[in-house]
């Protein structure tokens, strides 16, 4: 599997803060950052209140770490939501993402 690694994920873990107002504001912190083989699997658009916006699945298989569905996952610029981790093989976790981005105004 090393060879086959292909990108560099940066996890994120959420922090609560508050901004000058002390309303309460979320942020998010990196916590770590590994090696994982990324895999794109489909992408749909969708047309939503006047905007075009774009949902991508995609898994990336890294090594086991302490990780959970509340992380997040910054790839190439784009931040990926954790829907599931399974066991892909003994020292592997598998993680199922989805992208969801917006594009323009129709």
């Amino acid at each position: 599997m090393r060879g086959e690694m292909n990108c560099i994920l940066t996890i994120q873990k959420q922090a609560d803060a508050r901004n000058e107002w002390q309303d309460k504001a979320n942020i998010w912190n990196d916590i770590n950052e590994v090696w994982a083989k990324r895999k794109d699997l489909d992408a749909e658009t969708t047309l939503e209140c006047g905007e075009y916006s774009s949902i991508t699945k995609v898994n990336f298989w890294i090594d086991k770490i302490d990780i959970t569905e509340q992380n997040r996952i910054i790839c190439d610029g784009d931040i990926f939501k954790i829907m599931s981790i399974g066991n892909a093989k003994k020292e592997q976790l598998l993680l199922e993402c989805i992208n969801k981005g917006r594009w323009h105004k129709a």
